[in-house]
């Protein structure tokens, strides 16, 4: 079994890939990533947010511990 790759590792590989191909597929594969990455960073920053929010205010009526 091989051992887990960094993000920045799995980015170089792909550099390294993408260093021979045509320019509108290159193109095309770098807006992806970099779409992926900046909805990741979205997405992180929305959970993030949320969690803070819970610790300050408590969970909203109605949540998982409104039961208890």
């Amino acid at each position: 079994m091989t051992e887990p790759r960094s993000p920045i590792q799995g980015l170089t590989d792909l550099s390294e890939l993408l260093e021979h191909e045509q320019p509108r597929i290159a193109k095309f594969l770098r807006g992806l990533a970099i779409g992926a990455l900046v909805g990741a960073a979205i997405a992180g920053s929305t959970i993030w947010q949320r969690r803070r929010r819970q610790q300050q205010h408590g969970p909203p009526p109605g949540g998982p511990k409104a039961d208890q």
